[in-house]
């Protein structure tokens, strides 16, 4: 029996890696779809036919599960042969179609028609799918608080637009909870939290307008009185050429994975 330290167990290492930062990353996301499941009674993992009743094919995919509303996964559990494995996944009807979390590619056929797509079976690649506009809490790069992102401290909010020229949602909104991160105040009919919301709108000639409305607090609890970095990340897209937020200039970046945009300073 080897060590689980064996030498030659270093190849999986930074898949490992790889699959403890998605968990990180999502860590908002997550979180408030833990008490959107609180508050409904339906499970964040659960099977598509809860979402898509209606649809025959959303009973015959026990491979593939939603994550809270907007996450579509279908994870590989087994060796899938081939040079270049693939597994197919069923994309259900969507007026806004689905992106893909890796690159950001829109996938999707006519406005809500369900469609079947092939993704990556490769050991690195994870089919995930966001439903097209949607817009997914994320903990910025680089933060590694977890405990931080479940107060608020600092949140990314990923707008999963499509690449251009696809059939693009021209609007979106979401919501995210937090708490104190500690305690058990958040339970019960009185319970300590906080949501904010955000939405966008899409114009002529790719203008976006975003909004980040004021945190809103219930059962008496405190909004942290540090300040709290928000950024907006526009997965499959080019960052913006420029920002302004209140007439104050952003700062506009490209990072290796996707595009950011973070205030100056």
């Amino acid at each position: 029996m080897r060590d689980y330290w064996d030498p030659s167990y270093a190849e999986v290492f930074p898949l490992m890696r790889q699959s403890l930062a998605l968990r990180l990353a999502l860590v908002p996301y997550i979180y408030t779809a833990a008490r959107q499941a609180h508050e409904t009674g339906v499970a964040a993992v659960h099977s598509l036919y809860l979402d898509w009743p209606t649809e025959p094919e959303a009973y015959s995919q026990p491979q593939t599960f939603m994550h809270g509303r907007d996450l579509l996964v279908r994870p590989v559990v087994e060796e899938v042969s081939g040079g270049n494995a693939s597994v197919d996944v069923w994309l259900p009807p969507s007026e806004t179609g689905w992106v893909a979390w890796s690159d950001g590619l829109f996938h999707g056929a006519r406005p809500g028609a369900a469609n079947t797509v092939q993704a990556s079976a490769a050991l690195n690649q994870l089919p995930m799918y966001v439903r097209g506009g949607a817009v997914i809490p994320l903990l910025p790069t680089g933060v590694l608080d977890a405990t931080a992102a479940a107060r608020g401290d600092a949140i990314s909010w990923g707008l999963f637009l499509g690449a251009v020229g696809s059939e693009m949602a021209t609007a979106g909104n979401a919501s995210r909870y937090f708490d104190d991160g500690e305690s058990t105040q958040y339970e019960g009919a009185g319970g300590a939290f906080a949501t904010q919301a955000f939405s966008y709108t899409i114009y002529a000639d790719h203008v976006i307008r975003a909004t980040i409305a004021p945190a809103i607090s219930a059962g008496g609890f405190v909004l942290p009185s540090i300040k709290v970095l928000h950024s907006i990340e526009f997965r499959g897209r080019r960052a913006p050429s420029a920002a302004t937020m209140d007439g104050v200039a952003m700062s506009c970046a490209l990072s290796q994975e996707h595009s950011i945009t973070r205030p100056l300073g």
